[in-house]
């Protein structure tokens, strides 16, 4: 506790416990509402209103004080009135159950005179107050107060700070896999033993502890004990040195889980227009235009900046507040956007659905934020929307009176905007295509409106009711959005404002030039080699210097300012570092990068100089007084704490707010941090924290699994991939299979007039072999390819399993039962292949039928076509797989890419079109050469020619009148010109064969074919 265990200090009577009890600004002093003050000269004057009934109707005061119970405490102050009249001087407790110490009474006149009162406190607490108490006057009057002073106490300011064990631990738990460090306050100068506890107390482990010194951000002298040796899974282990024990802590197989959940679900229960079920946290729809409220349907702009109004329901409450702002929404938004691109390169599709969901309620306010066609500043878009002024803690959404506004628009909230609704047209082209073209609409209207007003900016003065978000340099914001636009466009106009880059200094919602970087390695196959290569490099280059700078200190944060001072939010620089490092580990697979975020894990979760978790609900002594409005439990039981997964600021060595400046004088920069809900300035939340909270625990969730420490996991994203050699070098021509079904119906019907044309025309040929449901999968596949191999060939093979396939109901449906019995088929068929030399092409059809399939359909689709490109990547790395990209008739080029980078591309060859499809060669190739433009340019593709000598009539199901295509060949306007579909296999029962199902061979389909009738 802050005030207990501290003997008498013979100054104690001059410690002050008021702050600027001089008034040369009004801050942190406070009036009633019905009470208006100002400062006036260098004194507080307030106008004292007539017709109250009890003295604390009216009143003045500051919260927030500190004192001790027993000890003497004196009051002094100067006050006037303009009229003769007295009022009640208290010193008291500023919440429930107000305790008072002492309340004095003063004769005041209109010559201002000295008062001066002692008494003892009545309880110890940080949350004292001394109030000036008015009320009850029959006339109004003006009161003056000036030289305000109160002393007392024994512990001095900023001290009396404990921090419980020495030892400090992540307590939430470690993984199997990671490393298991804990950090151990010793003034020893020498190494000392540690010892690894289970849950019984029985040592399992010992050693000798690293001195690591004087560690500057905490002013502790620290050790690190290294237990990551130590790989059995429980729960109840500490770390003991000496007597001194750790709180508790788990080792476990993935201890992130939950975790990853709750840091996720922090942004339903801060959305904004909508009921929130869930036991405590339940409430109704806040800002609905609902009496109270006065928002958000139709919101009018600051008055004298606008003449309309704009329905800017949803989105998330920022932080504290219940405002709603752009520019740490969007970034907040894209973040989640982010992790759930990186998802789909590493196939780690965990709660997938709720990313994209709560993303989306964000977005869809973010585009209503625009200014409407037709006005002065058209597509630019409002910096903010907030309360005219700031309401009072605790306020539900609900109960919000407060008018609120529209702000002015800004450069970089319009250019924020620009940026996420790129990203948002990229990934909602394979979910919903309709809000994609919106995204990308408002995306490039704001473009062109930043363009136009490059310097409208945000003023430091807008700050009542909300915060400013004030940014006066806006390069940055132009190249995150130009990279953006590039990346979903291709516009050269775009990337040539790509001028920002990452450094150092990370990112934040005013520095938005790295994520142009991460951008870019992320999506590397849609930007020019030259600018991926640079951005990895610097990537690569931050990323290691967080890391060391993370190995240097005595707690693992990655966090280091250069400056030697802790900033607002400090723990969002964590996580945002943390992210960045996470990155290059993407790009290196370099285990010390994810350790190096696990680690960064360890710091949020107690192993900190504060020997404090900043995640609500976990760790034995976690945050949960959260500077907050709505959960508020620490002034209204009631209420309660924010929700488990919610991230706290942090250490702030600026003492921003009066609790701190009371309570955390002279502190290190690490320990200038205090779990009280009126420190704002070191224990606020914000999405745009909580955003990188959620992003690094999906990647630590995602890296530990299995107990691999990573090395089950996908190679990193990359240009569409090569093999390790080329299977067309390694083989001498194309496989002809002699037991293809038409060769097989050829031999069996030698007698037949038709057979030996058959056999000439199409069962002598290279034709794919498609393999399906069979349980014994690796088994036939190692089989074909072996034969071929033992020829020299090399074998073209269809995966064709996928569950639910041909979802709008045609001729091919089937496929494995389930989604997991899918991977397991799709893997051994990988295995299958092994290292011999082969064509795969990775299920026709799969991306082109998304209109006939729900959202949760399309997210399995899309993993499980995934993870087949990682099982060929991993499993075959002779093979060019090529994922199906449909045909030229079916779904546009740009929507196809989308759906195919979703799919993981990326991890393959390239991609397959025409595949039993009819399309002529030119044509389809023109179609795959825009689905590459729009993927980047990097990918390579085949085309199937097997029935498109004639081109399509427009049917697809056995049409009349078609003829055999170029046969397979190296080249030809593509990589290879295959035949994919069996030539004489029917499509269905239709067309020219309405009695022959779907998969057998037809001899008159056959002869049709080659002739051409």
């Amino acid at each position: 506790m802050l005030l207990a265990g501290f003997a008498t200090d013979a100054h104690a009577d001059q410690y002050e416990r008021v702050l600027n009890g001089t008034f040369s600004v009004k801050t942190p002093w406070w009036s009633s509402g019905n009470t208006p003050s100002t400062v006036d000269s260098g004194r507080l004057c307030a106008d004292i209103p007539a017709g109250t009934v009890n003295p604390w109707e009216s009143m003045i005061g500051q919260n927030d004080i500190p004192l001790e119970a027993g000890q003497p405490y004196t009051l002094r102050f100067t006050a006037s009135a303009s009229r003769d009249v007295t009022i009640r001087a208290a010193l008291g407790l500023a919440a429930p159950p107000n305790t008072t110490s002492f309340t004095k009474t003063a004769a005041l006149t209109s010559t201002p005179k000295m008062f001066e009162f002692t008494g003892p406190a009545a309880v110890s607490t940080i949350h004292g107050q001394v109030g000036f108490q008015a009320g009850g006057a029959t006339q109004p009057y003006r009161l003056c107060l000036d030289d305000v002073s109160l002393t007392g106490g024994v512990i001095p300011p900023g001290g009396g700070r404990t921090f419980g064990s020495p030892v400090r631990v992540n307590q939430v738990g470690y993984a199997v896999s990671g490393p298991k460090q804990a950090s151990i306050v010793d003034a020893a100068k020498a190494p000392v033993r540690w010892r690894l506890l289970d849950s019984t107390g029985t040592a399992v482990e010992e050693g000798m502890t690293q001195v690591r010194g004087d560690d500057a951000m905490s002013g502790d002298h620290v050790h690190l004990a290294d237990f990551s040796g130590f790989r059995e899974a429980g729960t109840g282990y500490t770390v003991a040195v000496g007597d001194a024990v750790s709180q508790p802590f788990d080792i476990a197989e993935n201890p992130y889980d939950a975790l990853r959940r709750d840091s996720l679900k922090y942004f339903y229960y801060h959305r904004s227009g909508i009921e929130i079920v869930g036991g405590a946290y339940a409430r109704p729809a806040g800002h609905l235009g609902v009496a109270p409220n006065k928002g958000d349907i139709q919101v009018p702009c600051r008055p004298g900046t606008c003449d309309y109004v704009l329905d800017v329901r949803g989105g998330w409450y920022d932080a504290g507040d219940q405002g709603k702002y752009v520019v740490n929404g969007a970034l907040a938004a894209w973040q989640l956007m982010d992790s759930y691109e990186r998802s789909l390169s590493t196939g780690d599709f965990e709660g997938l659905r709720d990313v994209l969901g709560e993303a989306r309620w964000e977005l869809e306010f973010l585009l209503r934020m625009q200014v409407p066609d037709g006005k002065p500043l058209a597509g630019m878009a409002h910096h903010k929307i907030h309360d005219e002024a700031w309401t009072p803690l605790p306020t539900q959404p609900q109960n919000d009176p407060q008018l609120r506004y529209l702000h002015p628009p800004s450069t970089a909230a319009t250019l924020n905007l620009a940026a996420a609704g790129a990203q948002c047209a990229r990934i909602w082209a394979i979910w919903d295509w309709a809000f994609a073209k919106r995204c990308l609409s408002v995306a490039e209207k704001a473009w062109n409106a930043a363009v136009a007003h490059p310097d409208l900016y945000a003023p430091r003065e807008d700050n009542v009711g909300g915060g400013p978000y004030d940014d006066t340099t806006v390069t940055d914001e132009f190249a995150w959005a130009g990279a953006e636009l590039y990346a979903i466009t291709g516009k050269r106009s775009y990337l040539d404002r790509v001028t920002a880059k990452l450094t150092a200094d990370g990112f934040s919602w005013k520095d938005t030039g790295g994520l142009a970087d991460i951008t870019m390695v992320r999506l590397p196959f849609r930007f020019p080699a030259d600018r991926v290569r640079a951005a990895r490099d610097r990537v690569l280059n931050v990323a290691g210097g967080y890391v060391r700078d993370l190995d240097a200190q005595g707690y693992p944060n990655p966090y280091l300012p250069s400056d030697g001072q802790y900033a607002w939010g400090s723990n969002s620089a964590t996580t945002n570092n943390a992210m960045i490092i996470a990155t290059a580990y993407d790009l290196t697979r370099r285990t010390g990068y994810r350790d190096a975020v696990l680690k960064s894990m360890d710091y949020l979760l107690g192993r900190n100089a504060l020997n404090q978790s900043f995640i609500t609900g976990y760790g034995e002594q976690a945050s949960h007084n959260q500077h907050h409005r709505i959960f508020a439990h620490e002034l209204d039981p009631k209420l309660p704490n924010p929700p488990p997964g919610s991230l706290a600021g942090g250490p702030n060595s600026a003492l921003a707010d009066p609790v701190a400046q009371q309570n955390l004088p002279g502190c290190p920069p690490a320990k200038c941090y205090l779990d009280e809900i009126g420190s704002y300035s070191t224990n606020e939340v914000a999405i745009n924290w909580n955003s990188s909270l959620a992003w690094i625990t999906a990647f630590a969730s995602s890296e530990v699994v299995s107990g691999t420490a990573g090395s089950n996991r996908p190679k990193p994203s990359r240009p569409l991939a090569a093999s390790a050699a080329s299977p067309l070098d390694l083989t001498s021509g194309f496989y002809v299979n002699t037991n293809s079904l038409p060769a097989t119906w050829a031999r069996d019907h030698a007698g037949d007039s038709r057979a030996a044309r058959i056999q000439s025309s199409i069962g002598a040929r290279p034709i794919a072999r498609w393999f399906g449901n069979d349980s014994d999968i690796g088994g036939t596949v190692a089989s074909y390819t072996g034969a071929a191999d033992a020829n020299d060939k090399l074998p073209v093979l269809v995966a064709y399993n996928l569950p639910g396939r041909d979802a709008c109901g045609g001729e091919s449906g089937g496929g494995a039962g389930s989604v997991s019995a899918y991977k397991t088929w799709i893997s051994s068929f990988a295995a299958g292949v092994g290292s011999k030399p082969a064509i795969v092409v990775i299920e026709p059809d799969a991306l082109g039928d998304f209109s006939c399939m729900t959202s949760g359909a399309i997210a399995d689709r899309l993993a499980m076509l995934t993870y087949a490109t990682q099982m060929f990547q991993q499993k075959a790395p002779n093979t060019f797989a090529y994922l199906d990209g449909g045909n030229a008739g079916w779904v546009d080029a740009p929507t196809m890419a989308s759906r195919l980078e979703s799919a993981g591309v990326h991890n393959v060859r390239g991609f397959s079109v025409n595949v039993s499809n009819y399309y002529p060669t030119s044509q389809s190739i023109s179609y795959a050469n825009s689905v590459n433009s729009s993927l980047g340019g990097g990918a390579r593709f085949v085309v199937d020619t097997s029935r498109n000598g004639k081109g399509s009539s427009g049917e697809w199901c056995n049409p009349a009148g078609r003829q055999l295509g170029v046969p397979p060949q190296i080249g030809g306007g593509a990589e290879l010109l295959l035949w994919v579909k069996t030539p004489g296999v029917s499509d269905g029962k239709c067309g020219i064969a309405p009695t022959v199902p779907a998969g057998q061979f037809s001899p008159d389909l056959a002869i049709r074919l080659i002739d051409g009738t």
